[in-house]
C-alpha cells in the first residue's frame, strides 16, 4: 500500500544552501552540510533535492539532468501562470483516494501511508503540486504535435506488422491442505476457489508451470508442490503465435508513434529551454 501510493503519481523547490550550527570545538566554522549543485534561472538545486524520491520518477530519485530539465518546465509554467492552486492539488489528491480506496484515510494516516517512501504529507502535496504545473506545460507545447494520420499507421505495419505471441489463458487454485489427493472430488464439487491469471505469453510461464506446455484447452494437471501447498493448473485456451491484422493493431500502433513522437518533442523542448535559460554548475 505504502509503496503503492508513491508509484502511482508520476519536482524540485529548491532554496539556499542549509548549514549546521557553529561547533564550539571548530572554532565557529560553519559547516555545509547541503551543497548547491547547480543554479537555474537562479534557483539552486541542491544535492539533497538528487535524492529526494520522485513521484514522476516512481519513487525514485532524478538525475541531475532530470532535475534542470523539470526546473525549468516549472518555471515556465510559472511564466505562463499555469502553475496550481492549493485547492487544485486537494481536489486532485482527493480524487485520488477515492478512486483507490483510500479516502477513508485521515491525513495523518494517509501520511503514515507515505513514510515507506521516505515522504511526508507537505513534500507529497508540493511534488504534486509541481507535477501537475510540469505535465500542463508538457501538454501545452505537445499536443499539437502528436496527431498521427493513418498513412503512418499504414506504413509503420507494412513495416513492422505486431505479433500476436503464443499464450496460455490459466488458472489456478490452492488445494486445501493435505486434501492434494482428492484434488478432483474438490474441483468436481466446486470446493476449490480459482484464481484467473489470463492469458500468459508462453516465454514468461515460469518453470512451477511448464506442465502446461503438454496440456491442451480444458485440461487440468496434477496436483503440484508448491512450497508448502500444493496446486492445480487449467488450461482454459492456447492462443498460437499469428500476425496481427492491421485493424487489430490500429490503435497499438498509433499510440507508440504518438508516444515517440511526445519523447521528440519533449527533446527538443529540453534542449530549446536549456540553450535560452542560465545554467550555472557549482
Amino acid at each position: 500500500m505504502k509503496k503503492y501510493i508513491i508509484i502511482v503519481f508520476f519536482a524540485t523547490i529548491s532554496c539556499d544552501g542549509i548549514y549546521a550550527a557553529p561547533s564550539k570545538s571548530n572554532e565557529q566554522q560553519r559547516k555545509t552540510i547541503n551543497k548547491i549543485v547547480v543554479r537555474v534561472n537562479g534557483v539552486n538545486i541542491l544535492t539533497s533535492d538528487l535524492e529526494k524520491p520522485r513521484l514522476a520518477k516512481n519513487g525514485k530519485p532524478f538525475t541531475l539532468d532530470e532535475a534542470i530539465f523539470d526546473e525549468l518546465l516549472y518555471l515556465r509554467a510559472a511564466e505562463l501562470k499555469m502553475l496550481p492552486t492549493d485547492i487544485d492539488v486537494e481536489h486532485q489528491i482527493t480524487n485520488f483516494k477515492i478512486q483507490n480506496g483510500l479516502d477513508q484515510l485521515s491525513d495523518e494516516e494517509f501520511e503514515e501511508e507515505l513514510k515507506d517512501g521516505n515522504m511526508d504529507l507537505r513534500e507529497y502535496k508540493r511534488q504534486y503540486g509541481r507535477l501537475i504545473a510540469v505535465e500542463n506545460i508538457k501538454r501545452t507545447e505537445t499536443s499539437e504535435k502528436l496527431m498521427v494520420t493513418s498513412q503512418e499507421v499504414e506504413r509503420s505495419y507494412e513495416k513492422n506488422p505486431p505479433v500476436q505471441q503464443e499464450a496460455y489463458h490459466l488458472k489456478t487454485c490452492v488445494l486445501p491442505q493435505g486434501q492434494h489427493e482428492k484434488s478432483k472430488e474438490l474441483v468436481a464439487q466446486n470446493k476449490v476457489e480459482w484464481e484467473d491469471l489470463g492469458f500468459i505469453e508462453t516465454a514468461k510461464i515460469s518453470k512451477d508451470f511448464s506442465i502446461v506446455f503438454a496440456m491442451k484447452t480444458g485440461d487440468l494437471s496434477e496436483p503440484l508442490k508448491m512450497g508448502d501447498h500444493y496446486e492445480l493448473i487449467s488450461v482454459v485456451e492456447k492462443r498460437e503465435q499469428r500476425k496481427k491484422t492491421l485493424q487489430e493493431s490500429y490503435q497499438e500502433i498509433e499510440r507508440r508513434l504518438q508516444d515517440e513522437k511526445r519523447d521528440r518533442c519533449l527533446k527538443d523542448l529540453e534542449r530549446d529551454l536549456k540553450a535560452k535559460a542560465s545554467i550555472v554548475y557549482l
